[in-house]
């Protein structure tokens, strides 16, 4: 019994170092697509995904609590994503909200879902 429960909890340790765990992370999703935010290192990394077909640009920003605006732009097309990074301003506790709109090229507007908002430390 003791060497069926060891091999069992082995093996769920094992398992668990395989799995990608993101903490610092967030995805928020609807009808008009998605919007993603994670930290990696001393960046925000942003990512939309507007439900569109048609090639479209975006242009947003990213509002941090300690005040810091940054813009934020990006273009794609047949069902695409766009990304990029910002730095992960501030000191101890904060958070980061992506806004904006993506606007395809037969004038549909998809706007940032409401909620897109990540918490970090630095």
């Amino acid at each position: 019994m003791k060497k069926m429960l060891l091999c069992a909890l082995s093996a769920m340790i094992l398992c668990t170092g395989l799995v990608s765990i993101q903490a610092n992370a967030t995805t928020v999703s609807g009808v008009g697509g998605f919007a993603r935010l994670d930290k990696t290192g001393g960046n925000i990394r942003w990512e939309v995904g507007p439900a569109t077909k048609c090639p479209y640009s975006f242009s947003g920003e990213l509002d941090y609590s300690d005040g810091h605006l940054w813009p934020v732009s990006g273009a794609g097309a047949l069902g695409s994503t766009t990304s990029s990074t910002a730095p992960a301003f501030g000191k101890g506790a904060m958070s980061v909200t992506l806004t904006g709109v993506a606007e395809s090229i037969d004038f549909e507007n998809f706007v940032v879902v409401p909620g897109c908002t990540l918490g970090y430390y630095n």
